[in-house]
C-alpha cells in the first residue's frame, strides 16, 4: 500500500491512502495499522511536496525514495520502542528496500500509462517495469483461494506466457523470474521459485512457432519442474492454475496480440533513425547554405562578365578602320589628328543604322562625305560589321537572360531542400516499430514492399509501400490487412510509378470525401482542348485539383497546358510546396522553346482531415463557391506562368464544410457568362451533368472567337464512417 500510494500520480494519493489505511486496519494488529498509517500520512505529505518542486515530479526516482524514508523511518521509530533486535533491524531494512523497488515498479508503470494515451512506444524496461507491477497487485491475491485454486497464480502464469508470446525467450524468461521472486518473498515454497522461472524460459523458445506450442512448452516445463523440486499429486492446484491460465491464453482473439504487440513493441533500428535523420538534416543544411552561395556567386559573376565582355560598337570601329582605312593615304589624318571627329561621325552612322537598318552613302555625315575617299566601302562595311555587331548582342542578351534563370533554378533547389528539410523537421513522426509489423503482415499475405509509417500531430496515420514495377497487388486486401495491424480504416492509395518501382501511398480515411465532375469543349467541335485539367490524393490527407488554360487554342495551347499541369502535380505529389513548384514550371516555360510560352493555373487544395482550403491563381480566372444556396465568387488577379523570370501566386484562404460546392473554370467559360453561370449554379440542384451544363451556357454566349471551355465542380461532404 506504502509502495503504491508512492508510485502513483498525485491527484490520486489521497483516495488511495485512504484505501490502503482501511486495509491495514482490516488485517493489521493495532500498533502495526497505526505504524503504516503514519507512514501513509507521511507519503501524502512529501507527495504534496514533491508536486510544488518543478525539478523533481518527472524523476523516476523519487517515487521510490519517498515510499522507503516512508517505510524505514516509522519502522524505527516502532523499533526504537522495544528492546533492540538486529534481527527486527534486518527485517525493517528488507521491509524498506522491497518497497522502494515496488514503489519504483509502480512508478514507471503509470508514467507508461501516460505514454500510451498518447501512442508512444515503451522501452524494454518500461515494459519490464509495467509487467512487474501487474504482478505485485496479483501477488496481493496469493492467500485468497477458489476450491485451492489462487487467482495469483492464474494471473501470473497468463502473464508470463503473454510476455512470452510477445517478446519470446527474454520476455519469457525477465517475467518469469519476477513472479519467482514475489512468490517467495510472500512465504510460497521454493519449488514454485524454479517453476515460473523456468516455464517462461521455454515458453519463450517455444514461442516463435505459435501460441499453442507456446503454451504447451509452459505447462510441460511447469508441470517437470514443480514435480522434480517436490510437488506431490496431493496437492496439484499449481498445475490446475496453470492450465486454466493457458486456456485463457489461447482462447484471447489472434488481434489482441497484434495490437499489443504494435503498442509494446520498439524497433530495434528507432535510435539508429534518429541519428540517420539528425545527420540528413544536418547535411541538407550543408547543402542548403552552398547552393544559396552557388546562386550569389553566379549572379555577381555574371553582371563582372557582363559589364567587362559584352560585345560593344567600338569592335565595329575597329573593323571598319583595318577592313576599309588601314591603307588608305589619309589614314593619319582621320584617325591621329582628327580621331575624335572620325568617332562622333562613326556614332552617328551607328545612329542611322539602327533607325533605318542600313547606311548608304547619301545618309553619312556631310563632313565626312567630303573627306573620305572610299565612302562606298565604308558604307559597305559598316553594314556587315552591324549585322554581326546584332546578332552577338541578340545572343548575349538571350545568354544573359539564361544565365538569370540559371541563378533563379540555384535558388529553388535551395527552396527544394528547405521542403525536404520541412519534412524531417515538423511535427511528422515515424514509427520504425509499426512498419516492421506492417512489412511482416504484408509478406504473409504474400506483398514484398519496403514499408514506411509515419503519423503527423493529430495522430493521423500515413503509409508508403515501395514495390516493383511488376508486382501485382490487389489494393482491397492490403487496406484490409494495415487495418488488422494498425487498427484504422485507410483510402484508396495514390500511386506514383518510377522506372523500375511504384509506390502506393496510404493514409488514413479523413473526415471529409471530395469528389469530382469536370467537362472540357474546344474552341471548335474537332479540334483539341487546350485547357488540361487533373485531380488527385497527394497521400497525405489532400484532395488537389490543378486546371490549366494554355495560350490560344487548339494543339499549341494544350501543349502548355498540360506540360504546366502535370509537372506541377508530378512536383506536388513528390512533397515539394506550391511555391517552389510553382517556381519550377515557369523556369520550364521560360526555356522550353524560343516562341513565347506562358499558361494559367487554377489550383485547389483541400486538408479532407481539417476542412481548410486554400486556391492559388496565377493568372486564372473566378471560381465559384455554392454554400447554403448562396452563390460567392472567389477572384484574386496575378500573372499566368512563362512569362516574367519571378512567378508567384495569389492565395485564398477559407474552411470548407459538409455540403459546400466548389466550381473551377476556365477564362472560355466566364469571358461572357459569368453572370448565367451563377445564376444556374443558384438556382438549380448539383447533379454530375452540372459541368457539361455550364460549358453548353458558355458555348451558347461566345460572342466572337469561340474559346476553349473546361468546367469541374468539386463537392464536399462528410465522411459517415468518422463522423
Amino acid at each position: 500500500g506504502i509502495a503504491f500510494c508512492s508510485g502513483i500520480n498525485k491527484e490520486y494519493v489521497l483516495f488511495s491512502s485512504f484505501g490502503a489505511m482501511l486495509g491495514y486496519i482490516l488485517t493489521q494488529e493495532y500498533l502495526s495499522a497505526f505504524r503504516y498509517i503514519m507512514a501513509l500520512i507521511l507519503v501524502y505529505i512529501l507527495k504534496i511536496y514533491v508536486g510544488t518542486v518543478a525539478s523533481l515530479k518527472s524523476k523516476n526516482f523519487v517515487p521510490p525514495l519517498i515510499s522507503f524514508f516512508s517505510t524505514f523511518s516509522t519502522g524505527l521509530i516502532i523499533l526504537f520502542t522495544s528492546p533492540f533486535n538486529s534481527h527486527q533491524l534486518f527485517l525493517r531494512i528488507a521491509e524498506a528496500i522491497s518497497s522502494f523497488g515496488s514503489a519504483y515498479f509502480i512508478g514507471v508503470a503509470f508514467k507508461c500509462y501516460d505514454k500510451l494515451k498518447v501512442n508512444e512506444h515503451l522501452t524494454n524496461r518500461e515494459m519490464t517495469a509495467s509487467v512487474i507491477s501487474v504482478i505485485l497487485f496479483a501477488l496481493t491475491l496469493a492467500r485468497v483461494e477458489i476450491f485451492g485454486v489462487s487467482p495469483s497464480g492464474v494471473v501470473c502464469s497468463f502473464i508470463i506466457m503473454c510476455s512470452a508470446y510477445l517478446f519470446h525467450e527474454t520476455g519469457g524468461a525477465i517475467i518469469g523470474t519476477g513472479s519467482s521472486i514475489g512468490f517467495s518473498l510472500i512465504g510460497n515454497s521454493s519449488s514454485l521459485v524454479f517453476c515460473y522461472s523456468v516455464a517462461g524460459l521455454f515458453s519463450g523458445l517455444f514461442s516463435y512457432s505459435g501460441r499453442i506450442l507456446c503454451s504447451m512448452a509452459y505447462i510441460f516445463s511447469y508441470g517437470a519442474t514443480f514435480l522434480f523440486f517436490g510437488g506431490s499429486a496431493r496437492d496439484i492446484s499449481p498445475l490446475i492454475e496453470t492450465a486454466i491460465a493457458s486456456l485463457i491464453f489461447i482462447l484471447v482473439p489472434q488481434q489482441v496480440f497484434f495490437n499489443l504487440k504494435i503498442k509494446f513493441s520498439i524497433s530495434p533500428y528507432d535510435a539508429d533513425g534518429i541519428a540517420i535523420k539528425n545527420m540528413m538534416i544536418s547535411k541538407l543544411k550543408m547543402a542548403k547554405s552552398a547552393i544559396g552561395d552557388m546562386s550569389s556567386s553566379v549572379t555577381r559573376v555574371s553582371n563582372v562578365l557582363k559589364s567587362k565582355a559584352s560585345p560593344d560598337k567600338t569592335g565595329v570601329y575597329l573593323r571598319v578602320r583595318d577592313n576599309v582605312c588601314a591603307d588608305c593615304a589619309t589614314f593619319d589624318k582621320c584617325w591621329k589628328y582628327d580621331l575624335s571627329m572620325t568617332i562622333n561621325e562613326y556614332d552617328s552612322i551607328i545612329d542611322t543604322i539602327r533607325k533605318s537598318g542600313s547606311i548608304t552613302p547619301s545618309s553619312v555625315p556631310p563632313s565626312l562625305q567630303n573627306r573620305c575617299i572610299r565612302i562606298m566601302s565604308l558604307c559597305d562595311s559598316f553594314n556587315k560589321n552591324y549585322s554581326a555587331y546584332s546578332a552577338r548582342l541578340g545572343a548575349e542578351g538571350r545568354i544573359n537572360e539564361m544565365r538569370k534563370i540559371t541563378a533563379d533554378q540555384f535558388e529553388t533547389v535551395r527552396d527544394m531542400i528547405d521542403d525536404l528539410l520541412y519534412d524531417f523537421q515538423s511535427d511528422v513522426q515515424p514509427k520504425g516499430s509499426k512498419a516492421i509489423t506492417i512489412k511482416n503482415s504484408l509478406e504473409d499475405i504474400g506483398v514484398s514492399a519496403l514499408v514506411n509509417y509515419y503519423e503527423d500531430k493529430d495522430s493521423n496515420a500515413f503509409i508508403s509501400l515501395t514495390l516493383k514495377s511488376s508486382s501485382i497487388v490487389y489494393e482491397d486486401d492490403i487496406i484490409e490487412c494495415l487495418k488488422k495491424v494498425t487498427g484504422k480504416d485507410f483510402s484508396l492509395p495514390t500511386i506514383m510509378k518510377n522506372d523500375d518501382e511504384k509506390v502506393l501511398l496510404f493514409c488514413e480515411k479523413p473526415h471529409f470525401e471530395a469528389t469530382c465532375n469536370f467537362y472540357q469543349s474546344s474552341s471548335n467541335d474537332d479540334n483539341i482542348c487546350g485547357d488540361c485539367f487533373e485531380s488527385f490524393y497527394d497521400g497525405k490527407g489532400n484532395f488537389i485539383a490543378v486546371l490549366s488554360d494554355g495560350m490560344g487554342t487548339g494543339i499549341r495551347a494544350a501543349v502548355d497546358g498540360i506540360m504546366a499541369s502535370s509537372l506541377f502535380s508530378k512536383l506536388i505529389i513528390s512533397g515539394f510546396s506550391f511555391p517552389c513548384a510553382l517556381r519550377l514550371v515557369n523556369a520550364a516555360m521560360l526555356v522550353k522553346s524560343r516562341e513565347e510560352s506562358l499558361a494559367t493555373l487554377d489550383i485547389l487544395k483541400i486538408n479532407l482531415y481539417t476542412g481548410e482550403a486554400t486556391i492559388y491563381k496565377a493568372g486564372a480566372t473566378v471560381s465559384l463557391l455554392k454554400r447554403l444556396g448562396k452563390v460567392n465568387e472567389i477572384k484574386k488577379s496575378a500573372m499566368p506562368i512563362g512569362i516574367l523570370r519571378q512567378a508567384e501566386f495569389a492565395t485564398i484562404n477559407g474552411h470548407l464544410k459538409d455540403g459546400d460546392i466548389l466550381v473551377m473554370m476556365s477564362d472560355g467559360a466566364t469571358e461572357n457568362s459569368l453572370s448565367e453561370i451563377k445564376a444556374y449554379v443558384s438556382e438549380n440542384n448539383i447533379d454530375d451533368e452540372l459541368p457539361q451544363k455550364l460549358c453548353a451556357i458558355a458555348k451558347a454566349r461566345a460572342i466572337q472567337k469561340a474559346d476553349d471551355v473546361t468546367v469541374a465542380v468539386i463537392k464536399i461532404k462528410a465522411n459517415k464512417e468518422k463522423a
